[in-house]
């Protein structure tokens, strides 16, 4: 693949996966590949800030997996009872989450041959990015029902300026019917809070998975999280499966 195609928008891709979950908002294994199909050059100007900041030039030089982290069920399970570790885990079991995770997801919501030719620092953050999707939902508050998912698209455009990221908060603004536009503003609370938060991109997370859920989210400016009802879509009322 050309490098110059890695970073084109695909429009018609991106506006027929649109279409498709305007129709069916519970599909929410398709949202990824909206998300690589219009991030465009989201990726290079992330890395650009990246490297202007220390933190995160140490987490580009390390590399944590966290994909391998999250399959590591056996450690998740040896963790303290409160911390993000924990958390997460939990979180999988009721959702009825495979051990595989956003693995899933990642796999069949981005080009393997894109990926393969992306820049290793570029290939890092893009799975660093999808696979802490369900860790942000922790530390935000945000649950995994239609309300809390497009808060959190909200609150992650606004941290990454992801063009594929936006897209989908904007079919979330869209989309959400509630008395009052309260689903409007709740993504607008959740565009603020993460102006004045911390910058997630640079934790490392696999770092922060034993540490207690409450201290990290004090530390990033995410605390307390947010009171709302959750809007659940079709019967099952557990939100998202992988």
């Amino acid at each position: 693949m050309d490098h110059a195609d890695i970073h084109a928008i695909r429009w018609r891709e991106g506006l027929d996966i649109l279409r498709f979950l305007y129709r069916n908002p519970g599909r929410t294994d398709q949202i990824t590949r909206v998300i690589e199909a219009w991030q465009g050059r989201s990726l290079p100007r992330t890395l650009a800030r990246m490297r202007g900041r220390a933190k995160a030039r140490a987490l580009l030089q390390r590399k944590p997996s966290l994909g391998d982290a999250l399959a590591d069920w056996e450690r998740l399970e040896s963790l303290p009872a409160g911390t993000l570790g924990q958390a997460y885990l939990t979180s999988c079991e009721s959702l009825g989450t495979t051990r595989r995770g956003m693995g899933v997801y990642v796999e069949t919501g981005t080009s393997a041959a894109r990926t393969a030719a992306l820049e290793p620092d570029e290939r890092f953050l893009q799975d660093t990015l999808f696979f802490s999707h369900d860790l942000y939902h922790l530390v935000t508050g945000y649950k995994t029902d239609l309300l809390g998912e497009v808060c959190l698209l909200a609150f992650t455009a606004a941290q990454t300026r992801n063009t594929g990221v936006l897209a989908m908060a904007g079919l979330g603004a869209y989309s959400i019917r509630l008395p009052r536009l309260a689903g409007q503003r709740m993504m607008l609370d959740a565009t603020a809070l993460a102006l004045r938060a911390e910058w997630l991109v640079e934790q490392d997370w696999v770092e922060l998975l034993d540490h207690p859920l409450e201290q990290i989210q004090r530390e990033l400016g995410l605390w307390p999280p947010p009171e709302y009802t959750p809007v659940w879509v079709g019967k099952s009322g557990r939100g998202r499966r992988a």
